[in-house]
Order: structure tokens, then C-alpha cells, then sequence
């Protein structure tokens, strides 16, 4: 009932109003917005989709709204969750936090919880406060992530930092329940990990995870370095996953790859690239023999990409490598061999890149 009720909530939310950091975006979004506002949900599915496929995140995220909740049209969970990660991918907060609802109930298909902390975690890093509620909550039950009432009282105290400007029930709704279960942990815990959180939260800035400083106090007592970059990972199967910004205007997901040669893009999502502008005829370089990890030889057409970053973290004009569709985009050692030094910590799970 309560993710009934918060999925609901959160579609009056979005649909009606601008959300955080929004792009310029052109008629069909606007119109989407008025749609909704009038009632008129099937008009605001085609609007929106006119918006989405031109790239806009807030069209994207409201799309899957109304896929998910049926309006407009019939429901489609595999929509919804394609759009809400089309938009996730490029760091929507509010898509973002969608996705990682949608794993946690299990209107993915199948709950996974894995998922849903990676999801949160993208959204509470940026400093959404009802992500940061929900990692919490996650943190202090050990669903998905190892069980942490320090680090889940932490993220408590951030989310209700500040009470939401938006006077709609919701949001008001949702601080309210932050606020009682910082109380109630509060009231379970002792006083130095109590004053453990608070000095956590204390810390914290915007594009860092909680866990971030939890583990710093641990290798503060042990002396170990702490200068390094954090990315968080995803695990899928055997494999991590991030996301990586192309050329300053498109995010998408790597699979973090060290034994691939060069970053490795198929050939579908290159010409999505070059559709989109992200990709010129001019960064195409010539053909070479790409060495895949299992040590196999496929000849390839290199491109060069201009920028790409992970993180704060960018690296100029890296070598990529255009393999056959249908395949996974791979971060290789065209990339990762030209950061200073890196490691993985499979505890939280994620990417440690030493700073310059």
C-alpha cells in the first residue's frame, strides 16, 4: 500500500511541474505539462514522446509515469522502466529514484535490491532527500547493502536537512516519515554512533555517498590513503557497471572492462551517437584489430571520443573502438590506462580513482 500510495504521489509530482537541473526543452514538453494539467492524459503520452525521443530527461521521466500508472493508455512496466532508464542514465533524480522503486517493488519484472541501492544511491548523491530517505531505510533493514544504522541515520539527517519548499502533500509527506524513522533510530542507537552520523552528515557534499565517509573513518584508524575519487559501481552478473558522459552531452552505462584494449562501442549505439550529434564524421580515425578480453581479434572501425568522464573525472580524446550491434559498451584500457591509478572496492561497491 505505501508504494502504491508513493508512486500515486509522485506522478502528480513530476508530471505537473519542472524538476531539477532542466534542459532547455521544446513545445512537445510544455504541452505534455498542459495536457496534464487539464486531465488530458493521452494527449501528454504523445507530447511526451515527441520530447522524449528528442532527448529531453523531464519528458523522458513523465512518460514513464504514465506508462507505469496507465494513464493515457494501458499500463506497460517494460516502457516504463525503459524510459525511466533513459533518463536515469543522464542523472534525472526523479527517474532515477523511479527506477530504484521499481526494483525495490518488483514492478521491474522482479525485486531486486541490488538495483534499487544502486539507483538510490545515483539520486540521494545529488541530494534528493526522498532518495536519501529510501537508502536509508535500506541501509538500516540490510535489504540490498550490509546492514548500517550509522551510515543509515546519516543519510536520515541529510534528508530532512531542509524541509521541502514544495508545499504539495507529498514531498511534505515524505519529509514527515524521514523525520520519524531519524527519531526512531535515533532513539536505538548509542551516543557515539549517534554523534558518529552527525559527523558524517556533517561532511557531506553534493556527488559523494555517506558510505564514503564511513569507510574513511575506518582508514583514518588504519592510515590508509583516502585522496581518491569514489564512482559507485552496479553490479550485473558478474560484472560492474557505470555511467560515463560522452562528449559533455550524452550519458550512458559502461561495463567496467580491463581486459578490453580500447572502450568499446557497438555499432547500434554509435549510430545513435552520430543521429544525435554526439558523434561527427570527423572523429571517425580508421579501422584497426580490436583485442577483445578473452583475447579473441575482431577488426574495428576506431573512433575518437572527445571527452569522457566518469565522476569529476575527465579524460580527453580517447580511442574507442566500433564493434557489432547488440553488444555492452565496455570502458577499456583506452580509458582506465590513463587515470592516474585505480582500484575496485567490492565492498560498497565502487571505483576508487587516485587524484591527480
Amino acid at each position: 500500500m505505501f508504494h502504491t500510495l508513493r508512486k500515486c504521489a509522485l506522478v502528480l509530482v513530476v508530471l505537473c511541474t519542472l524538476v531539477m537541473a532542466a534542459p532547455p526543452v521544446r513545445a512537445g514538453y510544455h504541452d505534455g505539462v498542459k495536457a496534464v494539467s487539464q486531465g488530458d492524459y493521452e494527449t501528454a503520452r504523445r507530447e511526451y514522446l515527441v520530447a522524449a525521443l528528442d532527448g529531453n530527461q523531464n519528458a523522458q521521466n513523465n512518460l514513464a509515469h504514465l506508462y507505469r500508472q496507465g494513464l493515457g493508455g494501458p499500463t506497460d512496466m517494460g516502457q516504463a522502466l525503459r524510459w525511466f532508464r533513459v533518463a536515469a542514465a543522464s542523472g534525472q533524480v526523479n527517474a532515477e529514484t523511479s527506477l530504484a522503486d521499481m526494483y525495490e517493488t518488483g514492478d521491474a519484472g522482479t525485486v531486486d535490491y541490488s538495483q534499487a541501492v544502486y539507483w538510490y544511491l545515483r539520486a540521494a548523491v545529488s541530494g534528493f532527500f526522498i532518495a536519501q530517505y529510501s537508502i536509508g531505510s535500506l541501509l538500516e533493514a540490510g535489504r540490498g547493502i550490509k546492514s548500517d544504522s550509522v551510515a543509515a541515520l546519516a543519510w536520515y539527517i541529510l534528508a530532512t536537512r531542509e524541509h521541502p519548499r514544495d508545499t504539495n502533500k507529498y514531498y511534505v509527506a515524505e519529509f514527515d516519515k524521514s523525520s520519524k524513522a531519524k527519531e526512531a533510530l535515533i532513539a536505538r542507537l548509542d551516543v557515539k554512533a549517534v554523534s558518529s552520523a552527525q559527523s558524517i552528515a556533517s561532511q557531506w557534499t553534493a556527488g559523494h555517498s555517506v558510505q564514503e565517509f564511513r569507510y574513511s573513518q575506518v582508514a583514518e584508524r588504519s592510515s590508509a590513503p583516502s585522496n581518491h575519487e569514489t564512482i559507485m559501481l552496479r553490479r550485473e552478473g558478474g560484472t560492474y557497471v557505470l555511467p560515463a558522459s560522452i562528449n559533455g552531452r550524452l550519458t550512458l552505462d559502461f561495463t567496467l572492462d580491463s581486459g578490453a584494449t580500447d572502450v568499446c562501442i557497438p555499432a547500434d549505439v554509435a549510430r545513435t551517437l552520430m543521429r544525435t550529434g554526439t558523434l561527427t564524421a570527423g572523429d571517425f580515425l580508421g579501422r584497426q584489430t580490436y583485442i577483445l578480453a578473452d583475447g579473441s581479434a575482431l577488426p574495428s572501425q576506431q573512433v575518437r571520443i572527445r571527452s569522457l568522464q566518469i565522476g569529476d573525472l575527465e579524460v580527453r580524446n580517447v580511442v574507442a573502438s566500433i564493434v557489432p550491434p547488440n553488444g555492452s559498451l565496455l570502458l577499456g584500457q583506452s580509458f582506465l590506462g590513463r587515470l592516474p591509478s585505480w582500484t575496485v572496492d567490492n565492498q560498497q561497491p565502487a571505483l576508487l580513482v587516485a587524484k591527480p
